[in-house]
């Protein structure tokens, strides 16, 4: 049976004013059921943007997207969704544990649901010892853990993850990376927007490459080869996004030596 579009992103732009480059500038992918779309580019090239944007927490300025056959709208939440983002602020006047039951409650979860869930997400993630700490005593990478927890709490039909792996120690990074194989093979659609791209090719089925707003291919991962002629430090995908970005010019800086040579 084929799958349906999951994530519908149609000539999207997005300008922060005149001052500013457009951040995105007609951008347009699509994302079915059971797929992981890694979205890779430098800083700026509009990555948190478009998140933000297919999450309905950011208004395009022109164009449209789609979400499970729903026409995104900035402001209305859509519980289907789940968001990992830098971006969001956290609830410092919160314990970790408060954190994730509260955005399972607000997804309409009954209180015990919400709290198994929590206790299961949070054991996962190695957080039970720290549940009843306020956020604010936590690690970047802990906190980092506690949105993870908060986006999966709802059991997300679309999971949108920005820099995910940001902080995270190695366990945690295992765990989240066999959580989206699964959530995939069940047939969420999946947003992977991440400058590790050893790991964005371990868990993506398609790629796309943002550089400047503009979206400069978006292909299947699998016609990246079997990685014939490959260095062995140098996994296909990276190969693919310095053909398509350029290479960085790195400078010679010989005056960039210890003092004591």
């Amino acid at each position: 049976m084929r799958s349906r579009t999951a994530i519908e992103a149609c000539g999207v732009d997005k300008s922060y004013g005149e001052r500013f480059r457009p951040a995105l500038q007609q951008v347009t992918f699509t994302v079915s059921e059971g797929e992981v779309l890694g979205i890779i580019g430098p800083n700026g090239a509009g990555k948190t943007t478009t998140l933000l944007i297919v999450s309905g927490l950011l208004r395009p300025s022109a164009g449209s997207v789609r979400v499970l056959g729903k026409q995104v709208r900035a402001g209305i939440g859509d519980p289907r969704i789940g968001l990992v983002s830098g971006s969001l602020g956290d609830f410092d006047f919160l314990t970790g544990g408060e954190s994730v039951l509260l955005a399972g409650r607000l997804l309409g979860l009954s209180g015990a649901e919400a709290g198994r869930r929590a206790d299961e997400l949070l054991a996962a993630f190695d957080l039970q010892g720290a549940a009843d700490k306020l956020i604010t005593s936590y690690s970047s990478g802990m906190k980092q853990k506690v949105r993870i927890c908060c986006a999966l709490i709802g059991s997300p039909s679309v999971l949108l993850l920005d820099e995910p792996f940001e902080a995270l120690d190695i366990a945690a990074s295992a765990v989240l990376s066999e959580i989206v194989r699964r959530l995939a093979a069940a047939g969420a659609a999946v947003l992977l927007a991440s400058h590790d791209l050893r790991l964005v090719e371990k868990l993506a089925t398609h790629y796309a490459i943002l550089q400047a707003g503009r979206l400069q291919e978006t292909a299947d991962m699998a016609s990246l080869g079997a990685g014939e002629g490959v260095c062995a430090d140098r996994p296909r995908l990276e190969q693919r996004f310095w053909e398509v970005t350029g290479a960085p010019v790195i400078p010679e800086l010989a005056w960039l030596k210890p003092a004591c040579v």
